[in-house]
């Protein structure tokens, strides 16, 4: 006897389904669903190529799903609901092109759902709900042109939702309690830029961040480390040479010399000096130079590079310099020439004779001398120097 159609569901049948079964070559429809029947599906049923239903629904079937049921290459309808199937959906069985309904509900299966699914173009209804998939929904499942039914709720789905109508009309319950998938749906929270990259090329996004944050940090240090401390060491060292080289002193008259100076201040003995200025400096009484001339010399002390105190003076006398070399003013003293020394450091200025502005104030007969408006230019004098010297250092 030759069968084409064996409807066997709804009994109450027991054990496991014999191997012979595969010698019913010429099998239509097997229906076996809703019995006790225990066991793993054989493998023979890929030998079934005839065949178009295949139900074992709502029995107690083991392990995991064969392969070989993809050789049933006229297969349309797969109902295995309601099973203790394990594993992971066999890619094979996915390339079925007659296939138009899948029903792999209420079962343990696990993993990600495979891209092969994509090559289901005829399937019209799809139920995964009630398994343990995990991953994001593959980007080839849009390929099933023809899909108008999903189920996928009760699993542990994330990602974005393919954009297509089975999917964006699904019933919210048709997608409910998975682990965080994501889009276009009522139900559904936006999805990020990193959750619309799925599968393998959401990891390759990982590895490539990685790999580039891994780099930046690799530079970050050697800028820190490296290049940082090789910028200062090379500016000290320019700074270490500013103050240990003797710069020839450039005369306004073409003959001051190094020497001369430090003859004519007794090397800057102390009863050479009219006054201290700012950070240790001196200023010395009037000189007389070879060439005839007097002069006023400020001399700074120590402008070497041992400590903060004695660069802050090296950067004072540097700002004093950059001031007074590009100020052009009748009422501000001229300054002729300086000279950079780790030994002797000064500025040499023209000479006025009235002496400072604090010994007039000081003296109530030279006081008088000074009415309000020459007072209030010496104020704004002073408040314009300050103001330029400021803005030199901030530049």
């Amino acid at each position: 006897m030759v069968y084409k159609y064996l409807d066997l569901s709804s009994n109450q049948l027991v054990g496991r389904i014999p191997t012979s079964l595969g010698k019913l070559s010429k099998l239509y429809v097997l229906k076996l669903g809703n019995n006790k029947l225990t066991g793993n599906i054989p493998l023979e049923v890929g030998e079934l190529s005839l065949l178009s239903e295949l139900n074992l629904a709502s029995n107690k079937f083991v392990d995991s799903i064969p392969p070989q049921i993809g050789r049933c290459e006229r297969l349309i309808t797969l109902n295995l609901t309601r099973n203790m199937l394990v594993g992971k959906i066999p890619p094979d069985m996915l390339s079925l092109k007659s296939l138009e309904n899948l029903d792999l509900s209420y079962n343990i299966l696990s993993s990600q759902i495979p891209p092969q699914v994509g090559g289901l173009t005829n399937l019209q209804t799809m139920d995964l709900s009630h398994n343990n998939l995990s991953g994001s929904i593959p980007s080839s499942i849009v390929q099933c042109a023809a899909l108008v039914s999903v189920d996928i709720s009760y699993n542990r789905l994330e990602g974005p939702l393919p954009n297509t109508k089975a999917f964006l009309q699904a019933p919210y319950s048709a997608l409910s309690n998975n682990k965080g998938l994501c889009g276009n749906h009522s139900g559904l929270k936006p999805c990020s830029l990193l959750s619309q990259i799925d599968g393998k090329n959401r990891n390759l996004v990982v590895i490539i961040s990685i790999v580039l944050g891994s780099f930046f940090l690799l530079t970050v240090v050697i800028i820190i480390f490296v290049i940082f401390p090789r910028q200062k060491r090379n500016t000290v060292e320019e700074e270490r040479d500013f103050t240990k080289d003797l710069f020839t002193v450039w005369s306004f008259d073409g003959k001051m010399t190094y020497e001369s100076i430090i003859e004519a201040t007794g090397n800057f003995d102390s009863s050479y000096c009219i006054g201290v200025g700012g950070h240790g400096s001196e200023v010395c009484l009037g000189l007389e130079l070879p060439s005839g001339q007097i002069v006023a010399v400020k001399n700074f002390h120590m402008l070497g590079l041992q400590d903060d105190e004695s660069w802050h003076d090296l950067r004072s006398f540097s700002n004093e310099i950059s001031t007074l070399t590009n100020l052009r003013y009748q009422n501000i003293v001229k300054l002729y020439d300086f000279c950079a020394h780790n030994r002797h450091s000064f500025l040499i200025y023209e000479y006025l004779q009235g002496g400072s502005l604090a010994q007039i104030l000081s003296d109530d007969e030279k006081v008088l001398q000074l009415g309000w408006f020459e007072r209030i230019n010496v104020v704004k004098l002073k408040l314009w120097l300050k103001l330029y010297r400021t803005c030199t250092m901030i530049v």
